[in-house]
């Protein structure tokens, strides 16, 4: 499953060879700006802040270190995808058998919505590992290893994400306050009898 994730998203970079436009051009060009040390700027020279700067900040880095080239990103926007497959199998293990999780990562890998991002200079296929991977560390945490090298993992890992997209602070603090809730006994013991009740 994993290789024919690979094979489809590689491939499909290849082929496409999408220019960016749109959202994606103002990633592209806010990066090349960066990487050209004209720091956090817009096409009049004015600083920003209509877009969060991760993406950009992260595009800036690959062209810092390969050069400008719009296939580059793509392709480790392919590994990135690539990488959610990976993530969503150990995710689904967790809570799922084997075989659900198999179908899961099925359903991932040859999703053509992930397929077709993959060629795009856009957040999603960044944005969609990190926070997978925030997840698996926080499933991680609560079911096996309660230390606070994980804890600190997850916060490092929340800030860089949030720097894409703000969203990303609603994960860690749902997951927390969701098991908080459910593994209170007075809330469980009040769950229970309102079943009863009902």
């Amino acid at each position: 499953i994993i290789f024919c994730a690979l094979v489809l998203r590689v491939g499909w970079v290849i082929y496409a060879q999408t220019v960016p436009s749109s959202d994606f051009h103002q990633y592209d060009l806010l990066a090349q700006r960066l990487a050209d040390d004209q720091g956090y700027v817009d096409e009049f020279g004015e600083p920003t802040a209509l877009y969060a700067i991760g993406w950009p900040f992260f595009l800036s880095v690959i062209y810092r270190i390969f050069g400008y080239s719009l296939i580059v990103p793509q392709l480790i926007n392919a590994m990135l995808s690539v990488g959610s497959v990976i993530l969503i199998y150990k995710l689904s293990t967790f809570v799922l058998n084997s075989r659900i999780a198999l179908i899961a990562t099925a359903l991932v890998a040859f999703n053509p919505a992930m397929i077709l991002y993959s060629s795009t200079h856009g957040t999603e296929s960044l944005f969609t590992f990190q926070i997978l991977l925030i997840a698996w560390l926080i499933l991680r945490f609560l079911r096996h290893d309660q230390s606070n090298k994980h804890l600190i993992m997850i916060g490092i890992l929340t800030g860089l994400a949030v720097l894409v997209r703000p969203v990303a602070i609603c994960v860690p603090i749902g997951a927390f306050g969701a098991f908080y809730i459910f593994n209170r006994d007075d809330f469980r013991h009040n769950l229970i009898l309102l079943k009863q009740y009902y």
